[in-house]
């Protein structure tokens, strides 16, 4: 693989919060700059705290799929099961991904605290009550227990607080509401990807990051997002005591992205389909709501709390938008 040089984060519009600059430096065994198996961090002008990914056109393959097993140490039954996963890029299937930004490293708690705080004074309204400030060997964990209604309505309050235009709206209006009683708001909300504030990332541009960003590269069929070994770049129920761990203590990815395995699964944006038709024209952004066919929002990228092999770049989980576990957080992604 051909070397790039290394390049610090310079601040763009909008520079991103203190707390993913201070992650490195508080999070115990965190990974440097260049470190992880998929070599040194791309040049880039993305703003700080975030990645670009570049956008390509892919046309998915046979070769894109993966084929993972159960470890003897697994959170479920039936260890040494093998199972075959094809994530978004199926055989055949095309999709064009726009560049965008991504956030190096999950939500953490102590952000999303922040501004839940600043949200309650500022006209926003959760289904969740706003907990207890995180201690302060916690403030660096994924915040977890995060339904995707909660998850849209803090990304619009993070937008505001951070100077940038919210992306969700319901109908005309920017969605502050994330309660039971606006669910159908919620899940009816439209994306306005003209506007340049937080957003959470597609399910097709969250496996196309954790691949790598690029199929002529190894990295693109690499089982976990950065490498083969699926303890060097991802906390999972074999290493991780059951808990998601500090944001960044594993190898980044080739893009110098952590966590894209492991850590905390994390919800995307889109209403998923288990069953891909490759020869439908279904966006990048996801396939239309559809009771009986996509009516879950995917959180790939498995967990703390779950086997090692949900930690395959391929493999597609899903749930409801009220659904709320504590293995399940999100980071953010913006519009370049």
């Amino acid at each position: 693989m051909k070397k790039k040089k290394v390049n610090g984060y310079k601040t763009g519009t909008g520079a991103g919060p203190l707390i993913f600059l201070l992650a490195a430096f508080l999070c115990t065994g965190c990974s440097q700059p260049g470190d992880g198996p998929g070599g040194p961090l791309p040049v880039t002008s993305a703003p700080e705290g975030f990645v670009e990914v570049p956008g390509k056109t892919v046309t998915g393959s046979a070769s894109n799929a993966m084929t993972v097993t159960v470890p003897n140490d697994s959170a479920y039954t039936n260890p040494g099961r093998t199972s075959t996963h094809t994530g978004v890029f199926v055989q055949g299937r095309k999709l064009t991904i726009a560049s965008f930004y991504m956030a190096k490293f999950e939500t953490t708690r102590g952000l999303w605290h922040e501004v839940r705080e600043w949200a309650a004074g500022n006209g926003y309204t959760f289904q969740h009550p706003l907990s207890a400030p995180p201690a302060a060997d916690q403030q660096n964990r994924p915040v977890t227990g995060v339904n995707w209604r909660d998850a849209v309505v803090w990304c619009n309050a993070y937008s505001e607080k951070s100077g940038l235009e919210p992306v969700y709206y319901a109908q005309n209006a920017v969605l502050k509401d994330s309660r039971d009683s606006n669910a159908a708001a919620c899940d009816a909300a439209r994306w306005d990807k003209n506007k340049n504030g937080f957003r959470l990332p597609t399910e097709a541009e969250r496996e196309f990051a954790a691949r790598g960003g690029d199929p002529a590269a190894a990295d693109w069929n690499y089982l976990y997002a950065g490498s083969d070994d699926v303890d060097a770049v991802a906390w999972h129920y074999g290493n991780s005591g059951n808990s998601p761990q500090n944001v960044g203590g594993k190898a980044p990815n080739r893009l110098g992205i952590y966590d894209l395995s492991g850590n905390a699964q994390e919800w995307c944006w889109d209403w998923m389909r288990y069953d891909i038709d490759p020869a439908a024209a279904t966006p990048a952004d996801g396939a239309a709501y559809n009771s009986s066919t996509a009516n879950q929002k995917p959180f790939p990228g498995g967990g703390a709390r779950s086997n090692s092999t949900m930690s395959c770049v391929a493999y597609r989980w899903g749930f409801s938008p009220d659904y709320q576990d504590g293995g399940i957080g999100f980071r953010v992604a913006r519009k370049q």
